[in-house]
């Protein structure tokens, strides 16, 4: 695979050598809510004649003519207004005449701000740290993330929610939603993972479930729906 794109860095004061890692400080995992400006970062000490490339799920990340996407001088990616889409493992890779070093970073963009206070409660970054299944480059689908980790879910009449299942896999995994194991209409879905109800009525209660599969595998959580007053 050939990136698209390099970000050519100047000379340092750290002499010859190859790349460095350091990750004291560096986030392994990102969860930040769609339509804000987020950096990931390329935790790298500077060298000589450092190029950066940067992939998304394996797969290049194409800067050129993209005006959401730049590579900063410090080799960290800048993502304008994020969407559910950008949801991914990122993996920026420092080259030079010397070696090369790599580190990957999961960004989750969850959907409102209940959703995010609730991950971002539970989620330990030691954990990240400790757990390299959270992000590595997987191949068979995960489930890295639900909205509502209980069940049943109780919502009233005209209620206005998502339901959000964010996966990962490589190939990129196909999103699929099911109510009662019946296909549901891509109408009816908010951007890549999310699935959205507005003004609920009785028949939305039942069983709702994302599977997320590609050629090497499958991965599936169920939600059950109650709607007061059914």
């Amino acid at each position: 695979m050939i990136p698209m794109f390099t970000n050519k860095r100047k000379k340092s004061h750290y002499g010859l050598g190859p790349p460095q890692l350091v990750v004291k400080d560096a986030s392994r995992q990102q969860i930040v809510r769609p339509g804000i400006n987020t950096v990931v970062e390329c935790p790298v000490r500077n060298t000589r004649d450092m190029i950066f490339e940067w992939y998304k799920d394996k797969e290049t990340i194409m800067t050129f003519g993209n005006h959401r996407v730049r590579i900063l001088s410090n080799g960290s990616l800048r993502i304008k207004e994020t969407i559910y889409d950008d949801t991914g493992v990122y993996r920026c890779r420092a080259v030079n005449g010397f070696g090369s070093v790599a580190f990957n970073t999961t960004l989750l963009v969850i959907g409102n701000e209940e959703d995010y206070e609730e991950y971002e409660a539970i989620f330990d970054p030691d954990d990240a740290l400790m757990d390299e299944s959270k992000i590595s480059l997987t191949a068979k689908p995960q489930i890295l993330y639900v909205t509502e980790g209980k069940s049943p879910i109780f919502k009233p009449l005209g209620a206005t929610f998502m339901l959000q299942c964010v996966a990962t896999g490589y190939p990129k995994p196909e999103i699929m939603w099911y109510k009662d194991g019946i296909p549901i209409s891509n109408q009816f879905r908010l951007g890549r993972w999310a699935l959205k109800f507005t003004k609920t009525i009785s028949t939305d209660a039942g069983n709702y479930t994302c599977v997320a599969s590609n050629q090497l595998g499958k991965a599936s959580h169920s939600f059950v729906l109650e709607v007061d007053g059914k």
